[in-house]
């Protein structure tokens, strides 16, 4: 399924580093050890049955293969996103780390090494520099290296791995199963008749794997086609609800009223047809949007004197110069 790898970014060697900016991203996994590093705003990481707050300046660490979902807590959350292929150092392919949130193991100082670290990676990618490749690993290998004899974390057996792929091809065809059915009445026990589980075991799973009753799950995802109809430019609120599976207009009414705190009248009009641009990703999984190298310099230029203010010289970073 498509939205389960919204973009494939750039690799140089299993590595890629992005900037996005969040509003909400469904349950998804990748191949990838993932690092997210709040640099504008703050996040909700919901992970491992579990939600984590991710304040500004702060760094989370997801492991390969694990669904994670994310959303914006404020007006916005942007992210600096460094996402690994466990192949590129075998010897972290069967490693966890057992919770997410970085600076809860690093001294100050550590943090510190973490965020310059970070950012001349970012830099280095986003300029482009020459050789800027193998700098880019070195750091990555530094960061990684400091990470996971930091954070507690446990050896993957061979049986562990298999379960959880299990796992995520199960919740692959869920999502697939809500996004050919949302539109029309939907019952979980159907999808758990063709998985040959009862529908007791199919609850438990889909409550443990999105945070949500699968009702609630599937009223998000209409809430979230309903925006993205608002935002394509629909202003007949009874075409958008019936548009996105909502058969009741007062259940429409109540979603919206839960999910945004207004009335769909209300979040049209201070959500309205937002302006053709590329770089954002809006569908009934994710709203995001991500940035040009030279989009993503600009912002860097601005967030990292704040983010690393004993290391950042303006006038030199780009040559790597940091003290």
């Amino acid at each position: 399924m498509d939205e389960l790898e919204i973009i494939r970014h750039q690799q140089i060697g299993g590595l890629s580093l992005f900037l996005d900016t969040v509003d909400y991203r469904t349950s998804h996994f990748h191949n990838e050890w993932e690092i997210i590093w709040a640099v504008n705003g703050e996040m909700r990481l919901f992970y491992e049955q579990q939600t984590f707050r991710i304040p500004e300046g702060e760094v989370a660490l997801v492991n390969p293969n694990t669904p994670h979902e994310m959303h914006k807590t404020g007006e916005t959350c942007t992210f600096l996103c460094l996402q690994l292929s466990p192949e590129r150092f075998p010897e972290i392919s069967n490693i966890a780390v057992e919770d997410p949130m970085v600076f809860s193991y690093l001294n100050p100082e550590e943090q510190g090494k973490l965020k310059k670290w970070l950012l001349q990676a970012a830099y280095s990618y986003f300029y482009h520099k020459p050789f800027y490749e193998m700098e880019c690993l070195g750091l990555a290998g530094q960061v990684f290296s400091l990470l996971l004899s930091r954070m507690p974390g446990r050896k993957v057996s061979w049986e562990e791995e298999q379960n959880q792929t299990k796992r995520n091809a199960r919740l692959m065809r869920l999502q697939q199963f809500v996004d050919r059915g949302y539109m029309h009445k939907i019952n979980l026990s159907d999808f758990a008749r063709a998985e040959g589980c009862s529908l007791s075991y199919m609850s438990h799973f889909v409550k443990n794997a999105l945070n949500q009753t699968f009702q609630e799950y599937v009223s998000t995802v209409r809430y979230n086609c309903a925006c993205k109809l608002i935002a394509a430019g629909s202003t007949n609120m009874l075409d958008v609800c019936m548009e996105s599976g909502f058969s009741d207009y007062r259940y429409f009414v109540k979603a919206f009223r839960k999910q945004s705190g207004m009335t769909p009248e209300e979040y049209s009009r201070s959500h309205g047809k937002r302006a053709a641009d590329w770089t954002v990703r809006h569908s009934i999984h994710s709203l995001e949007r991500f940035y040009t190298f030279s989009q993503s310099l600009e912002l860097m230029d601005a967030w990292g004197p704040l983010l690393v203010p004993d290391y950042f010289e303006k006038e030199n970073l780009r040559d790597s110069k940091l003290v």
